[in-house]
């Protein structure tokens, strides 16, 4: 899971990366800073519990 403020510059960069990682999302929060885990605690915090849980281990992701 990728997070991050809106920001023009770094969004088709950070939208291409998620792109071309397996299982990846990127996830945009409105009104914050750079410090989205604190700021939007407990939108993060269930954010993160639901990509984690949406994406357990299986056995057609590689290990490393």
């Amino acid at each position: 899971m990728i997070v991050m403020a809106p920001n023009k510059r770094w969004s088709a960069l950070l939208s291409e990366t998620a792109g071309k990682i397996l299982g990846a999302e990127l996830r945009v929060y409105e009104g914050v800073g750079h410090g989205v885990p604190k700021e939007r605690k407990h939108r993060y915090e269930d954010d993160a519990l639901a990509f984690l849980s949406e994406r357990r281990i299986s056995d057609d992701v590689p290990s490393f």
